[in-house]
């Protein structure tokens, strides 16, 4: 439900049921106004979650006193986008993507991520792999065989029982500049394709591993063929 109107005003904020909220963003680019949303939506619910923009340095004595959950600052803001773009090209990209996919999708993808984390709550971060000669050397043959390797097959853990990996797969980039978020894992997979991870912090150390020892890739495959043969 959309309510329009000013959320520097009480009466906006009633209608969209502010008592019962839990938290709200103030996001524009007028520290006043952001201010003036926070402190009259803390005025109506005291529980609220409160997140604030803030825009200009010199409105940091201000936002220090306004006791918000959270303060997103500009600056630091650009600078992570433009770290972003500079060490994870393809991060950038699938940011991009992101603002145009249904809410209901992304959840769904955080919630498979939660399912191979299992029981763990380690630190998450994202990488990228490019499957090609130099970072997938045992996994190129492949593509010129019958058993053209999947998303899936580069997911499983080499270890004992051939576990699937703590990780997702955001972003496939192919050769050509088609973008597929969030592919699925039984996508076929081609060379030069580029592939946005996120899970589990260290998960990319066995995922590289995997993809330059041709005995494991190899075991790998014949498990997974045979487990779909069934």
């Amino acid at each position: 439900t959309w309510i329009q109107g000013l959320g520097t005003e009480a009466r906006t904020l009633r209608a969209a049921d502010i008592a019962h909220a839990a938290g709200i963003l103030a996001g524009t680019n007028d520290d006043g106004d952001n201010l003036s949303i926070l402190l009259t939506a803390q005025a109506e619910n005291t529980q609220l979650i409160t997140i604030a923009r803030r825009n200009k340095p010199t409105s940091e004595p201000v936002f220090g006193h306004g006791h918000f959950t959270y303060v997103l600052r500009e600056g630091r803001m650009i600078a992570q986008e433009m770290y972003a773009r500079i060490t994870t090209p393809v991060l950038h990209q699938f940011l991009g993507q992101l603002e145009l996919m249904p809410e209901a999708l992304v959840q769904g993808i955080i919630q498979k991520l939660h399912a191979r984390l299992g029981d763990q709550r380690p630190e998450l971060s994202h990488f990228d792999l490019v499957l090609d000669s130099q970072n997938a050397t045992v996994v190129l043959p492949f593509f010129h065989t019958a058993r053209t390797p999947k998303l899936g097959d580069l997911l499983i853990d080499p270890g004992f029982g051939y576990p699937t990996m703590p990780l997702i797969c955001l972003l496939l980039v192919r050769l050509n500049g088609d973008l597929v978020p969030f592919p699925g894992d039984g996508l076929l997979l081609a060379e030069g394709d580029r592939l946005l991870f996120w899970g589990a912090m260290g998960s990319h150390h066995r995922l590289q591993f995997l993809a330059q020892r041709e005995d494991l890739f190899e075991a790998v495959l014949a498990d997974r063929h045979r487990v779909h043969s069934r």
